[in-house]
C-alpha cells in the first residue's frame, strides 16, 4: 500500500515466519495438514506427535506496522530475543558485528585481519571422535569470531 512506502517495519520477524508471509502472499494455508492427519494415527499408538508448522502469518502485521511476535523468542540454546532486547549466553560463534551496509570497505580489512568465515574448527571429527587440529584456543576464537558471553549479555536491538 502507498501508505507503507519507504516505511521500515519494527517488528520481530522470525526466518520460519518467511514461510507463511508467502504462503499469504500465494494464498496457500501454511498449515502441514498431511502432518495434523499423522498426528493422528500416532495418537492412537501412544507415540510422539509431530509439531506445528512454526510460523506467525506475518503480512497483515507489516502492513499494519505492529509486532507479529510480541512474545519471548527462542533463538537457540544460548538466545532469546523480546523485542527490543536480546540475551546471549556462552560462546556464540561466528559474532560478526556489521553495520547498516554491509559489505563495505571495511570487509575486506576484516577479511585481511581475520580471514574468511571457516567451517566449525572445534567440531572437526574422525571416526565420529572431536579431531584436534592442533590450533591454539586463541586462533580459534579468533578464526570463528567466538564472542564470550559467560552467563549473559543483554543487548538493545532496536
Amino acid at each position: 500500500p502507498k501508505e507503507r512506502r519507504g516505511q521500515k517495519h519494527e517488528g520481530v520477524v522470525s526466518i520460519a515466519d518467511w514461510y507463511g508471509v508467502v504462503s499469504e502472499l500465494a494464498g496457500v494455508d501454511a498449515a502441514d495438514r498431511k502432518a495434523e492427519k499423522a498426528n493422528e494415527w500416532l495418537e492412537k499408538k501412544g507415540l510422539p506427535l509431530l509439531k506445528p508448522v512454526d510460523v506467525v502469518p506475518q503480512w497483515q502485521h507489516m502492513m499494519d506496522g505492529t509486532n507479529g511476535r510480541p512474545d519471548t523468542l527462542y533463538v537457540s540454546n544460548k538466545a532469546v530475543l523480546k523485542y527490543p532486547y536480546k540475551l546471549v549466553a556462552g560462546d556464540q560463534v561466528y559474532s560478526i558485528y556489521s553495520g547498516q551496509l554491509y559489505p563495505n570497505c571495511s570487509t575486506i580489512e576484516n577479511l585481511e585481519q581475520h580471514g574468511p568465515a571457516v567451517p566449525l574448527l572445534d567440531d572437526v571429527k574422525l571416526f565420529g571422535e572431536r579431531l584436534d587440529l592442533g590450533f591454539p584456543q586463541e586462533k580459534v576464537d579468533r578464526l570463528m569470531d567466538i564472542d564470550h558471553c559467560g552467563e549473559g549479555r543483554l543487548y538493545n536491538i532496536a
